[in-house]
């Protein structure tokens, strides 16, 4: 069974409840319980389909103004974990993780 459902074309629901979304252009959102956090993320690469990426930028964490949040390194990196696994069943382009 998978893990994930797909709530609409730009949002998938985690068995657990979390829940990971496209805010615009440049971020995902992560959303548990009480907790919301943003993630720099963006579309390059080459005009064509097999040259398009996903980045997701992976330094920081944002709040919902885009201020950094500070969080200790075992929880950033799991929901870093939860936000690219949420993003491999968002979207059919390849996944580059960049740690700047």
């Amino acid at each position: 069974m998978c893990e994930f459902i797909r709530v609409n074309s730009q949002e998938v629901k985690h068995k657990t409840g979390y829940r990971v979304y496209s805010v615009g252009r440049e971020f995902l959102e992560y959303k548990d319980s009480d907790v919301t956090y943003k993630i720099h993320s963006e579309f390059g690469g080459g005009l064509e389909k097999n040259n398009i990426k996903m980045y997701i930028f992976t330094a920081h964490l944002y709040n919902k103004y885009d201020q950094v949040v500070i969080v200790s390194e075992i929880e950033k990196k799991n929901i870093f974990s939860k936000v690219i696994k949420a993003a491999k069943f968002l979207t059919t382009y390849p996944i580059e993780i960049v740690d700047e």
